[in-house]
């Protein structure tokens, strides 16, 4: 999974302990680039932990476009809720990876891209070729999805716990008369629902509660189906620009003509994640080099889906100045030799 919440690029080993994930496991015998560095890292998620052997390789997007001396996790032990993939493809800053440089960082370093930014729309997929969802590494997208909008940029957080992450200023965040304002956020694509603190989440629940028919079960807010077009909407401000979002982009129906509200408490220390539930409405750009980062809406996105887009490709495409790749994808995408 493209994760621009994690920084470390990992992949299970063959015969690892994994509970949780899924997708081919890899035999260090068989990638012959591979450098042990005789050190162990664990990694932990909101979604569980990770432990195995950090090491170096030759890795490769495509058949034109590679990096030498790549630093990689093989998994030797993982406890991780239900995934459908071997792998993370770590997008954050190199803070959150001991210092060792990326793949962000490496494909700049050895002139495959001319500047570390990537773009990211996440969006369904309609069965046609490159519909679905898409990261271009290496350049700012101007494709379909922004039909001729540009970019809203506002500054990254440089500071603390903050420079791990893609942070920035939100001045308002709200689902109906529930709010939190000047707040800090950050965008993570390895976030499927909306991260919010304690507080928070108890007065939604309150609020929905009061207005319909619903109820906390561990942690999740659970409602009758029937009233979802009553819903208020999310709204979301970020420096002077507001967007607004359906409500049924937070809705995730289940059994029992029920729906669940895709709103979660947030880790410790109270921090908001936008995950995919905001950001399947925009188009992203993530600009390490400038240290901002930019929304616009997307306009190609059409109904949610309930189940994580996962397209065809299966590996890079080397466009005018940048790599084009499928977002949601098994680790295949990327080959180690």
């Amino acid at each position: 999974i493209f994760d621009t919440g994690s920084s470390w690029l990992w992949t299970s080993m063959e015969g690892c302990n994994c509970s949780g994930i899924s997708g081919p496991e890899l035999a260090t015998s068989d990638i012959t680039s591979w450098v042990p560095l005789g050190k162990t890292e664990k990694i932990g998620y909101g979604s569980g932990t990770a432990k195995g052997q950090l090491g170096t390789v030759t890795a490769y997007f495509s058949e034109t476009v590679s990096v030498t001396g790549q630093h990689v996790i093989m998994m030797e032990e993982a406890q991780m809720v239900q995934s459908p993939t071997s792998g993370i493809f770590g997008l954050s800053h190199r803070y959150g990876s001991d210092n060792y440089d990326t793949i962000i960082y490496e494909l700049f370093n050895q002139g495959k891209i001319s500047t570390m930014v990537f773009t990211v729309a996440l969006r369904p997929d309609d069965s046609k070729p490159n519909s679905g969802s898409y990261i271009t590494i290496g350049e700012v997208s101007y494709d379909e999805t922004l039909s001729g909008q540009e970019y809203y940029w506002v500054p990254l957080k440089d500071t603390g716990v903050y420079r791990y992450y893609y942070s920035f200023d939100v001045g308002r965040f709200a689902i109906g008369g529930v709010e939190l304002l000047n707040y800090i956020g950050i965008a993570d694509t390895g976030t499927s629902l909306l991260a919010v603190p304690e507080e928070f989440l108890n007065n939604l629940s309150d609020s929905f509660e009061s207005s319909y028919t619903c109820d906390m079960e561990d942690g999740t807010i659970v409602c009758d189906c029937s009233g979802t077009s009553e819903f208020p909407n999310l709204t979301v401000q970020i420096g002077t620009q507001e967007w607004t979002i359906d409500p049924s982009y937070y809705i995730n129906y289940i059994s029992g003509g029920q729906c669940q509200i895709l709103v979660e408490q947030s880790p410790p220390g109270g921090i908001l994640i936008l995950g995919d539930v905001f950001l399947r409405n925009m188009v992203v750009a993530f600009d390490l080099s400038n240290q901002q980062i930019g929304f616009a809406s997307n306009v190609k996105q059409t109904a949610p889906q309930v189940k994580p887009v996962v397209t065809g490709h299966t590996g890079g495409e080397l466009s005018a100045s940048g790599l084009y790749m499928s977002f949601l994808t098994i680790l295949a995408c990327l080959i180690f030799a």
